[in-house]
């Protein structure tokens, strides 16, 4: 593979969504999580149901075998009315799936990765998702995926905290989507 270029771009540290763009390489990795099947016309409903979900159940202290302390929001299967959306976190292997779970192999992908002040009603994320699904609705596609990063402080909903959201692409098409 080419060298990946990367790409930055800041702004000032007040801005919601901080505005700082890199073209990044991600290796595949393998999650285990609770999904959910989101439809957009009752997308709001159907994502606090997930996260209910994912407190309710405890899912941190069921995987067994994390790799990492950082939750995963994971979107992939991506259809005109509706996708896949699984909240969990990487793991060494898939061999031991809690109950209830699913487990997947991510491959490598680019991404274009975005970092996003974290609130309790997540308006900087929606934000984000609903300015690059107006610009660009070829990133959601069936054949790709998308995740968010989450720090447990993200995840307590500290007023510091940030969210790291990776949108997948071609280099070319993130290259281009940086330049406008």
């Amino acid at each position: 593979m080419s060298e990946i270029k990367s790409h930055q771009q800041h702004e000032s540290q007040d801005d919601a969504v901080l505005n700082q763009h890199k073209i990044t390489q991600v290796h595949s990795f393998f999650f285990i999580g609770i999904q959910s099947e989101i439809h957009y016309h009752e997308a709001q409903n159907n994502i606090t149901a997930l996260w209910d979900r994912f407190t309710a159940e405890r899912v941190f202290h069921r995987i067994k075998n994390k790799t990492h302390s950082h939750a995963k929001v994971v979107y992939t299967k991506f259809q005109p009315d509706r996708y896949m959306m699984t909240i969990g976190y990487p793991v060494a292997d898939c061999n031991s799936v809690p109950e209830g779970m699913v487990a997947e192999e991510l491959p490598d992908e680019l991404f274009m990765r975005f970092v996003v002040k974290n609130n309790t009603e997540h308006i900087h994320l929606v934000q984000l998702y609903n300015d690059l699904s107006g610009i660009h609705p070829e990133y959601w596609n069936s054949e790709t995926y998308h995740f968010e990063e989450w720090s447990p402080e993200a995840l307590a909903y500290d007023d510091d905290s940030v969210v790291h959201v990776y949108i997948s692409g071609s280099e070319n098409r993130l290259t281009e989507a940086l330049s406008e």
